[in-house]
């Protein structure tokens, strides 16, 4: 959980002040209240009976993680303007003439690779993308780590109809 945004309870918004977050799934009243002891499952979120909370899952980005996101998002942008130039990798590595001859491919060596190259080993092909993923994935590891415990209640899963 990256922060709790809203926290309703009866129907009624608590001041931020109100609450704090312990640990990624404790959230703990701080103004001296308590939360309720049971609440009607059946209604909907904001009706009284009920506590509500809204909360965006994820990490803090830093200002390098916001650049290498801005300069990602700005290149898949134009890759898919007609008429942009972006800097993802092609395929061209290497393009050299030889001599001043200007004929179309007379003495004019290409070198290509495969892109897939790049993506499969997680990276982008933009320098400074694939520095800040070096930086906080040096290992490559597709996911972050998790522990599991038998002692953990699993969560409360929703019945959909």
């Amino acid at each position: 959980m990256y922060d709790v945004t809203e926290v309703l309870v009866d129907g009624e918004a608590l001041a931020p002040e109100a609450y704090r977050v312990d640990v990624p799934n404790l959230l703990v009243r701080t103004d001296g209240g308590c939360w309720p002891e049971c609440q009607d499952m059946t209604l909907p979120c904001g009706e009284p009976g009920t506590v509500c909370v809204t909360y965006r899952i994820g990490l803090h980005l830093d200002e390098a993680a916001i650049a290498a996101v801005s300069e990602l998002t700005c290149e898949l942008v134009k890759a898919c303007l007609p008429g942009q130039q972006c800097r993802l990798p092609g395929n061209t590595t290497k393009l050299a003439r030889q001599g001043s001859t200007l004929a179309y491919r007379q003495g004019v060596t290409v070198e290509t690779f495969d892109p897939t190259i790049v993506f499969a080993a997680g990276r982008t092909g933009l320098p400074g993308v694939d520095m800040w993923l070096a930086t906080v994935n040096p290992y490559n590891q597709p996911s972050a780590s998790r522990v599991y415990s038998p002692d953990l209640r699993r969560p409360r899963m929703q019945q959909w109809p």
